[in-house]
């Protein structure tokens, strides 16, 4: 019997090519956008989940007096946690250290992924030794661990006792190898270096009892004892930052478990930080997605089923019963839905490595294959096919035989249309609202791409400079790019007036600050960075010439002027009630008295979710990281070239690595691309799902009103009028869909703008478009359909029976 109704089903997909065809696009699409979801999400949460300790495991956090989080932890926090905490098994830190260059074989090459650990944190986290042990491998100075990828790539996997140059500056012995770390991990360990090592080139790191402050990439774990209660681990560290209170800014300190760190995009993530509302947003609107397709499936069924009307009676006059009808719709249904999930399985697994370039994932590294997959396929078909098929079941199984061979399946039908139209209206009240928030956060995006940030970011190319403090290298650097054509402009500083890295805070007293004394952003500039980046002056000046020469530390070998500038924000906290109040006031910065000779305009320093904030500028080329260079837009190509070689004559042990300015401000807004780019391919996918589904609506009300429509043919009626008729209605459908879309797309729209201290305005525009887009979509399905039938002779249409 089974094989009866198998050849049945089959003969009728194969009968009804046009229905299964448009039935298994739309189903396609939703299938398609599930299974990508699944992926990426599921890859997504697996981040750091397969430790043998994981629940054991967590980062240390830090709260400062003025109100900020951060991942740093002073050193002696981690002394602390290793001898004085009860309920911690081991603590370690870790500082990512990405060398300016690495010289293996006489080759300068670029190398990143690299640290300073202590030999507890690989025992932490279970990493597998190849070579070497970690209590040997990290525990005296210049020793170094690679991965097995890279000490195949540097010696060609025979590593141990080799040497790696760093910065030039000095020697590491390979001492140990490891397995390469899992791709869902932010620890990618591709070279460890003992922290040992750090102590000897950075002298302020052999201070194990300092509490002051902390580099952002100088993270702290720890492994609590089994049984131990974080809460009371977490008072313990806590009670450390108090007895501290008057060496740092730390009022208190949490933990933050391991497998939740990859969310948390406020901590300075060793490799990429993906929101947790993100992935919860792809959820929804996949899950939205595929119930837009299940309407859409459940639609175009109906319309199928009356127009097999008189077979199905024909066939409950010989005999059949309701549920073998019932079965071969539900045995047709699986046919369409497996076809599609086998076709949405391949298409999706094509796409993933382009959907997770657009995301910034990297699901697409890791075999989406697998028991859990598949088990989801299985799931995720027996779902469509219930969802799809058993409400037009229930129709079929409802046909009455004498009315359907009077070709009367038209009045038996007027009682669904009210729930197809609902379903419609569902269907693009989803769509609808995607694309409104879709419009809205490309119209942020956009924004915050291009808002006057306070300073010119233009044809900016951005280097780091490798030897700090050298005025002789950077003199040559400079001498040598301003006698070439293609370039403008060259400054020195600290980093770039808006930028990723290097962000330096200090305590700043004065009388005039809440509390006596705020946290400032330090900056350390040239007497050309103003000019440079177009940055006005409001009041006094900036530095000069002799600004630079005031005073010689020879311990430092660094210059150290009592001359400072701060900007307009600095001098209103300071409340200074204009800028020129300002001139002459004498602030202390890290117990050092500073007078200030000039105040400078705001300008956007951090996101566009941040204001703004208040700076100090300090003239001292022992803190000059970076080098700004201006080229002619006109001769990009040259411009890299000619800087690439005066890099050379300047800095010719060191890798020649750029980076563009604006492309550097854009990084500010991964997360916004990310979610632009969700929400633009899945409105698209819904739009065209719901489409589909107005196209079987269309194709029923047709059915039903040929004779009508032959009627009104031969009364005179155009084309453009039966058009007409049929348009309106679906017209309204979608009118009704837009008025309930928009006020969810509106409460979802202010809720995501919040975020952000700059936003756009909720315009009429962002719903006009998302109506236009609809409504010309909508016209454009009706009528297809409409068109044909009312071209269809009235005559043809009259005979029906």
């Amino acid at each position: 019997m089974f094989r009866h109704h198998l050849k049945i089903a089959i003969r009728n997909i194969f009968k009804n090519k046009a229905y299964a065809a448009i039935n298994i696009g739309g189903l396609l699409c939703g299938v398609i956008v599930a299974v990508l979801t699944f992926w990426v999400v599921r890859f997504e949460k697996s981040f750091d989940d397969f430790h043998a300790n994981g629940n054991l495991l967590y980062q240390i956090r830090d709260y400062d007096k003025f109100g900020n989080t951060g991942s740093h932890v002073p050193q002696g926090l981690i002394k602390a946690a290793k001898t004085q905490v009860p309920g911690i098994e081991k603590a370690a830190a870790i500082y990512q250290w990405n060398p300016q260059v690495i010289r293996v074989n006489h080759q300068n090459l670029h190398q990143d992924e690299a640290y300073f650990v202590s030999p507890e944190f690989p025992e932490m986290m279970g990493v597998k030794w190849i070579a070497g042990s970690p209590e040997e491998s990290l525990a005296r100075p210049d020793q170094v661990v690679l991965d097995k990828e890279t000490a195949d790539i540097l010696f060609k996997g025979d590593a141990m006792g080799k040497v790696i140059r760093m910065d030039n500056k000095v020697d590491l012995v390979v001492s140990g190898v490891v397995g390469k770390s899992p791709v869902n991990s932010d620890f990618q360990l591709k070279m460890m270096i003992s922290y040992e090592t750090l102590k000897e080139m950075e002298p302020e790191y052999k201070n194990e009892d300092y509490w002051g402050g902390g580099d952002s990439y100088y993270h702290g774990y720890v492994m609590l004892k089994p049984g131990a209660d974080p809460v009371n681990v977490e008072r313990l560290l806590t009670q450390f930052a108090q007895q501290h209170k008057d060496e740092s800014n730390y009022v208190r300190f949490d933990l933050n478990p391991i497998r939740k760190a990859h969310f948390d995009v406020k901590m300075d993530n060793f490799n990429y930080s993906m929101p947790l509302w993100l992935l919860n947003s792809l959820s929804a609107i996949g899950l939205f997605i595929l119930i837009i397709a299940c309407v859409n499936f459940i639609n175009l069924a109906t319309v199928h089923a009356a127009r097999q009307s008189r077979e199905i009676a024909m066939r409950r006059i010989l005999g059949s019963s309701k549920k073998g009808i019932v079965f071969q719709f539900f045995l047709e249904t699986a046919i369409i839905v497996i076809i599609a999930v086998i076709a949405g399985m391949v298409f999706a697994a094509w796409l993933l490595p382009y959907v997770s370039g657009l995301l910034s994932t990297k699901a697409f590294l890791v075999s989406p294959w697998g028991g859990g997959t598949f088990l989801f396929l299985l799931c995720l078909a027996i779902l469509i096919i219930f969802l799809s098929a058993a409400y037009p079941a229930v129709i079929l199984s409802g046909f009455k035989p004498v009315p359907a061979l009077r070709a009367q399946n038209a009045s038996s039908e007027v009682k669904g249309i009210s729930v197809r139209r609902v379903l419609v209206v569902g269907q693009f009240v989803i769509a609808q609202t995607l694309v409104i928030i879709t419009s809205a956060a490309i119209l942020q995006t956009r924004y915050l791409y291009h808002k006057d940030l306070g300073f010119d970011k233009e044809n900016i190319v951005t280097l780091n400079m490798p030897e700090r403090g050298s005025k002789e290298a950077m003199n040559l650097l400079r001498y040598d790019l301003r006698n070439r054509p293609d370039i403008k402009q060259i400054t020195f500083g600290l980093t770039t007036p808006s930028s990723t890295r290097s962000w330096w805070w200090r305590t700043v007293v004065y009388r005039g600050l809440p509390n006596g004394a705020e946290m400032f952003r330090v900056q350390y500039i040239d007497t050309d960075y103003f000019r440079f980046f177009q940055i006005p002056v409001v009041a006094g000046r900036s530095f000069y010439q002799t600004d630079t020469t005031h005073q010689t530390d020879t311990a430092r070998q660094a210059y150290t002027p009592n001359n400072i500038v701060v900007n307009e924000k600095a001098a209103s906290d300071m409340g200074l009630l204009s800028p020129d109040r300002a001139l002459g006031e004498r602030l202390t910065v890290n117990g050092e008295t500073f007078t200030i000779v000039g105040v400078v305009k705001n300008f956007q320093s951090q996101s566009l979710k941040e204001q703004i904030t208040p700076h100090v500028f300090f003239y001292d080329p022992g803190h000059f990281q970076t080098a700004a260079i201006r080229i002619d837009p006109g001769q990009m190509h040259r411009a890299i070239g000619d800087i690439g070689s005066a890099w050379k004559e300047a800095f010719p042990d060191y890798y020649f690595s750029y980076v563009f300015l604006s492309d550097d401000i854009r990084s500010f807004y991964g997360t916004e691309d990310k979610f632009t780019h969700l929400l633009t391919l899945l409105a698209i996918a819904g739009i065209l799902i719901g489409c589909l589904g107005l196209y079987g609506l269309v194709s029923l009300v047709c059915l039903q009103k040929v004779k009508e429509i032959g009627v009104r043919k031969v009364l005179g009626a155009t084309t453009a009028g039966i058009l007409t008729m049929l348009t309106w209605d679906f017209f309204k459908l979608v009118l009704i869909a837009f008025l309930i879309a928009v006020p969810a797309g509106y409460y979802i729209t202010r809720h995501f703008l919040q975020d952000y201290a700059y936003r756009i305005e909720i315009s009429w525009l962002i719903f006009l478009v998302a109506f236009g887009f609809s409504a010309l979509l909508t016209i454009f399905t009706v009528s297809v359909r409409a068109v044909r039938a009312s071209l269809t002779n009235p005559i043809d249409n009259l005979r029906e029976t």
